[in-house]
């Protein structure tokens, strides 16, 4: 490192310089003393030189402006000039203390110059050490009181090279310190700033959204809120400082309170899951909302439970559009159910008359099935008008092969499937007994396969397998449409839900089939599910318990 003005490791320091010039004026001083004291002999000249040089640097230490960018050089030329004050006052009065005075500079370069200022000064002091010696050795007079002997100027030499040596490497350690320190403390105000910056960018996004975010601690309270949950707070008319646990929060009738110990912040902080639960926020008689909620736990390194975040968003208008579409579904199939009744009495009252032909009864009883099956969907279609419907469905249980149902479906479809020129494909192999009821049975593979073939291309395929073992039995039903996107798997068995390529399409559907078909199955201790790509194709995968009366 070259010794110059960016050599100096710390800032210069004018009262610091100052006081340690003072303190090496001062420590000349008392040697001189104790040498007038103890009678040593000086030579007066050298000495006066030497003390007026030190007096000459102190002061101008003191008076002088070290803001000025020659400052740093300068303060790097002041031991310099100490050492040759020092060497002065050493060749006055050899036998004296002031050649452990060379010290001091020495250690000054040493602290505030590093390696290279050690190096120097030892250098430099070394020179200034035996200067005399070697002057008498060429042959100059070295003065009138002698030269310090050559075990002295040793032993002060290596007093000098250990201290420099010490001080280096500390002001080495100290400056590795100090800039470890400042990289760390850069570090950690770019970390901050950037943590600033991700928090400015989060509290835009969440009051952009439209739905209300808020995040509380594990002991309930409230961390921070989004602008969309605030607006609601101030539309019900609850105060901002309203506690997760003052909120008046009410079960989807609108009337029952939800208890203490089952509200949603309660139960998530335990961490049992909320995910699209439905409450109405606010009292009876006043402004209230209607609010799907969902929350997650955010947990810290260690495991433990930092906050619960949870979202909602305002349902109210799809609470009400529900049940306008509940309401004119039910008056509809009120509407329908009368004249089915009356329908199937005649129909009922003819296939009883008298001499009629055998194809003439067979129409009758085609006509009458087909009624009766009519009138049930139906009910059934009243029955979805609630939101628990499962105990609404009435259900006869029997021994019923599932093959034969299977294969009259399939045989009823296939001029739907012709009309397409979709290949249909059976593979219903031995029988396969189930308790079940068999007219829901095949009402769930009717809808089943009617799907298949509505939602396939033409041209395209639709094979059904049927496989059993001793505990249960599998239908499976595969087709060459176009395939489901993964929101329609979430809420493919959802009432009036259809799916996207549905919507678009020109195929008609109520969007109930799925959902009553799961019921139904359900009801029987079986399971239903699809298997589908976005890519294409699609296979409904249905599994039966042998006996029903066994399943849960």
């Amino acid at each position: 490192m070259p010794l110059g003005a960016d050599a100096i490791r710390v800032p210069v320091s004018p009262g610091r310089l100052f006081a340690t010039q003072t303190a090496l004026l001062i420590a000349a001083a008392i040697v001189t003393g104790l040498t007038f004291g103890a009678g040593l002999p000086t030579e007066q000249s050298r000495l006066a030189l030497g003390l007026t040089i030190l007096v000459l640097v102190t002061v101008v230490v003191g008076v002088a402006t070290w803001e000025r960018p020659w400052a740093r050089a300068v303060v790097v030329a002041i031991p310099m000039v100490d050492l040759v004050a020092l060497n002065q006052l050493r060749a006055a009065t050899p036998t004296s203390g002031f050649g452990f005075l060379l010290v001091l500079p020495v250690a000054w370069l040493a602290l505030n110059a590093g390696r290279a200022g050690a190096i120097i000064g030892v250098v430099s002091a070394t020179l200034v050490a035996w200067s005399p010696l070697l002057l008498r050795e060429m042959g100059f007079n070295p003065g009138s009181v002698g030269t310090p002997s050559v075990a002295a100027t040793a032993s002060l030499n290596v007093s000098v090279l250990i201290v420099a040596g010490v001080i280096a490497m500390s002001s080495a350690r100290e400056t590795a310190q100090r800039r470890l320190l400042a990289t760390q403390a850069r570090r950690s105000a770019e970390a901050h700033r950037q943590a600033r910056r991700e928090e400015g960018v989060l509290n835009a996004v969440m009051d952009a959204v439209p739905f209300g975010v808020v995040s509380l601690d594990p002991r309930g309270t409230y961390r921070g809120s989004n602008r969309a949950a605030r607006a609601m707070m101030r539309h019900i008319g609850l105060p901002l400082s309203t506690t997760p646990h003052g909120l008046p929060l009410y079960h989807l009738d609108g009337v029952t309170p939800v208890a203490a110990n089952d509200l949603p912040h309660v139960r998530g902080l335990t961490g049992a899951p909320i995910d699209g639960e439905t409450y109405w926020i606010g009292h009876p008689d006043g402004n209230r909302v209607a609010v799907e909620v969902s929350g997650r736990l955010v947990m810290d390194s260690d495991g433990t439970v930092d906050r619960l975040v949870a979202v909602f968003r305002d349902v109210g208008d799809s609470i009400e559009a529900e049940a306008a579409r509940d309401q004119a579904v039910s008056s509809v199939s009120h509407e329908f159910r009368t004249p089915l009744s009356s329908i199937l009495g005649y129909i009922e009252l003819a296939a009883d008359t008298p001499g009629l032909p055998d194809e003439a009864v067979n129409h009758l009883a085609v006509a009458e099935r087909n009624t009766t099956r009519l009138l049930t969907l139906v009910n059934d279609l009243l029955a979805t008008r609630g939101r628990t419907p499962r105990a609404a469905v009435p259900m006869s249980l029997a021994l019923v092969d599932l093959a034969e149902v299977v294969t009259e479906s399939v045989t009823a479809l296939r001029p739907l499937a012709a009309d397409r020129v979709i290949a249909m494909t059976l593979d219903a192999g031995d029988p396969q007994t189930v308790t079940g009821d068999a007219f829901r049975l095949r009402q769930v593979v009717d809808n089943l396969v009617t799907n298949a073939i509505k939602y396939n291309v033409d041209g395209g395929s639709v094979t059904v397998e049927l496989a059993g073992d001793d505990a249960e039995v599998s239908l499976a039903i595969t087709d060459t449409g176009h395939g489901m996107t993964e929101q329609d798997h979430v809420e493919v068995f959802q009432p009036y839900h259809r799916t996207t390529d549905a919507v678009v399409s020109s195929v008609q559907g109520s969007g109930l089939g799925l959902a009553i078909s799961r019921e139904i199955v359900e009801r029987h201790g079986g399971t239903i599910r699809l298997e589908s790509a976005e890519a294409g194709g699609t296979t409904a995968i249905l599994v039966l318990p042998r006996d029903a009366g066994k399943a849960p």
